[in-house]
């Protein structure tokens, strides 16, 4: 189902960030696939305690009692009274809003863009790199530190070679990689010389 998130939100809140809704909307994700559950019914006693059980204490982390959270799902019910369809997304929107909680959603939004720019990833210390990052560090400081080949025989070499066209090894390769394709060659002579002699 197509639906505008950020139209509707702005209905109530002109000045809603982009990045906030569309971390509404991956939080709701499946729900909004079907017309009844990417809408909220506040007079429905089992939608509301849903809202305030599963948004408002699990995403939202609110300790405050279940009447405090009661109040607020009623006080964005009563803002939205005159809109046939209430969003799900407008609904969780005007909640976390009202309880402060919008950063939550920009994090996760902005998270997903996260991309650390070339020279700072090969300046940056493994522990100053977050945790979902350490592994992609290596490889992308790699791949700053050396050119690309010039051509695929050139690749080729340097896998077989295990040198690159500087003449430095590339990283977590040992020097006995060289050797185990010298011995393998040597045991191919060795077998093909007795078989023909």
């Amino acid at each position: 189902m197509a639906e505008d998130w950020l139209s509707d939100v702005r209905k109530y809140a002109p000045g809603a960030e982009p990045d906030d809704v569309a971390g509404i909307v991956r939080y709701c994700g499946i729900a909004l696939r079907k017309r009844d559950s990417s809408l909220v019914s506040f007079s429905s006693p089992e939608e509301t305690a849903r809202v305030r059980e599963n948004f408002l204490k699990k995403k939202l982390a609110l300790d405050h009692s279940d009447s405090a959270l009661d109040d607020a799902i009623a006080s964005v019910g009563e803002r939205m009274k005159a809109d046939r369809t209430k969003n799900r997304v407008t609904v969780y929107y005007l909640l976390a809003e009202h309880f402060d909680k919008l950063p939550a959603f920009r994090k996760a939004a902005s998270g997903t863009k996260k991309s650390a720019p070339a020279a700072s990833a090969t300046s940056a210390s493994p522990a100053s790199i977050p945790p979902n990052e350490a592994d992609a560090a290596p490889a992308a400081s790699a791949a700053a530190a050396s050119p690309a080949p010039a051509s695929a025989s050139a690749s080729q070499s340097e896998r077989f070679t295990g040198t690159t066209a500087e003449g430095a090894r590339p990283a977590g390769e040992s020097s006995s990689f060289n050797w185990w394709w010298i011995v393998v060659a040597l045991i191919i002579i060795v077998i093909l010389f007795v078989f023909f002699r």
